[in-house]
């Protein structure tokens, strides 16, 4: 589903240069649900946001579901990430001017699939907002907020779901929720790749791969 060959990703020059991801070869099945470990600048969100074709690298080649990303043009690069890649950020990521609902409806913007308002009233259910679908993100707690990202994630069924510390700040019920949820997907059929720093998350996946300055350690 996923292969990196020897991708680098650098930022700065000189003395500053910093190696982001440094020659990383990897590969990941369909199906599989593999964490990646490390400490904050390990470079576990780099590696993400290159698989999902957000950030190009210096060298090396990337492919996800059998396409190299790096020969595609950046509207059909859109256009694959909103049909088969979800990605779950580490930050709050609704936008305070659209209601849960309308965050959730987002990627059909952007996407050939369309959502009904029913899918979307579904989905906002089963990560348990039902009726707090018109709630802005001011009105909502941060798990909340999590529980769109991850249900805006989750509604097309993406091939691929790409998780950057989901629960990072969330209490401990908020994360075994979000986890579960994340879990389902893959018993579901996606591919994931979660980036974390918590080790105790890591008996969910199938793989454990540990980066420390921008190389795989183990």
């Amino acid at each position: 589903m996923v292969r990196l060959e020897c991708v680098s990703k650098h930022y700065g020059a000189g003395e500053s240069r910093i190696s982001a991801i440094d020659e990383v070869t990897l590969s990941v099945k369909k199906g599989e649900f593999v964490i990646l470990i490390g400490h904050s600048g390990s470079g576990k969100t780099t590696l993400l946001n290159l698989t999902a074709g957000m950030t190009r690298p210096d060298t090396g080649k990337i492919e996800v579901a059998g396409k190299d990303i790096l020969t595609m043009k950046d509207a059909d690069i859109s256009h694959l990430r909103a049909a088969s890649i979800g990605f779950i950020f580490q930050f709050k990521s609704m936008i305070s001017s659209l209601s849960a609902l309308e965050n959730l409806m987002l990627p059909s913007i952007f996407s050939r699939k369309k959502i009904s308002h029913e899918l979307a009233f579904s989905m906002l259910a089963r990560v348990g907002l039902e009726g707090r679908e018109k709630a802005y993100s001011c009105e909502l707690s941060t798990g909340q907020q999590r529980r769109v990202a991850v249900a805006r994630a989750l509604i097309h069924k993406p091939k691929l779901l790409l998780c950057d510390e989901p629960t990072g700040d969330l209490d401990p019920e908020t994360e075994l929720t979000i986890m579960e949820l994340i879990k389902q997907a893959g018993n579901e059929g996606a591919t994931v790749i979660m980036a974390t720093h918590n080790h105790d998350l890591c008996p969910y996946a199938d793989r454990v791969i540990k980066l420390c300055r921008g190389k795989i350690f183990e």
